[in-house]
């Protein structure tokens, strides 16, 4: 199983997070996490939604610098015995 980030960078001005916000809920997409770090001039809010990729576009279209990557990979190993 993999988990997806999303990572959204903001200006760090009144509104721009809501904005973000804003962008993915009317996509109809759920956040399920979110973490936001800040600087004075911008922030990266990080999230886990329900379809990055729906919200990658939703953000990118709407003039949002935003990345998409794997977070965490799981793997599995089965052993068969006879």
């Amino acid at each position: 199983m993999a988990i997806r980030q999303l990572s959204v960078f903001i200006e760090n001005k009144k509104g721009k997070l809501s904005d973000a916000v804003k962008t993915i809920s009317e996509a109809g997409i759920n956040m399920r996490a979110m973490s936001i770090g800040d600087s004075d001039d911008f922030g990266i809010l990080r999230l886990i939604v329900s379809d990055t990729a729906k919200a990658y576009t939703g953000a990118t279209g709407r003039d949002f610098d935003a990345t998409a990557g794997c977070l965490f990979t799981e793997k599995f190993r089965v052993i068969l015995r006879s």
